[in-house]
């Protein structure tokens, strides 16, 4: 029933079910990214790249350029160093 449904209709269809996409959260909106996120250290005469879990809240759409550059720093920071 969802597939190939446009946005306004797909809005329509939530209202109708008493979800107003409006005042719902962002992130409930879009979702939410978690990754673990690098940062380089030297240990006595080695490199190491541990990492930290980050958590974006606000995405942007994977189709603007602050949407594409997130995706394009994420498979930077997969890449070995």
């Amino acid at each position: 029933m969802l597939q190939d449904l446009k946005s306004e209709k797909l809005h329509d269809l939530l209202f109708q079910h008493g979800v107003n996409l409006a005042k719902t959260s962002a992130w409930q909106r879009k979702a939410i990214l978690i990754c673990r996120k690098p940062c380089q250290k030297r240990l006595e005469d080695t490199e190491v790249k541990p990492g930290h879990i980050e958590g974006n809240w606000n995405l942007s759409l994977f189709s603007s350029a602050e949407g594409n550059d997130l995706i394009q720093r994420i498979i930077d920071w997969a890449k070995p160093f």
